[in-house]
């Protein structure tokens, strides 16, 4: 786990899940996580990763794909999420407006 403040850690180990469902009602499941954000160690203006996911984290990308696919979310260029490598850059992209 990484260091943080008392406090924070609290926060963190204490980290809140709110999931909302309406399976087989066409509508898209929602997830609220909150992430611990550290300070930047890095000055990078681009950045390449190489990840290979395993089942769950496998499952939950594409589903995560699919949901902003079927909401039509786009990326902060204008083109639509429609795999799982823009998915996560939506994912990049929203956390990073949220720290602006």
């Amino acid at each position: 786990m990484p260091k943080v403040q008392k406090k924070q850690q609290a926060e963190v180990e204490n980290e809140q899940v709110a999931a909302t469902e309406e399976a087989g009602n066409g509508k898209v499941k929602t997830v609220l996580v909150e992430i611990p954000i550290g300070d930047i160690s890095g000055t990078g203006k681009r950045l390449h990763i190489d990840v290979d996911l395993f089942s769950p984290a496998c499952n939950v990308i594409y589903q995560i794909a699919d949901g902003l696919d079927k909401q039509q979310a786009r990326l902060q260029n204008g083109r639509r999420v429609v795999d799982k490598n823009a998915a996560i850059k939506w994912i990049l992209e929203q956390v990073s407006r949220s720290l602006s």
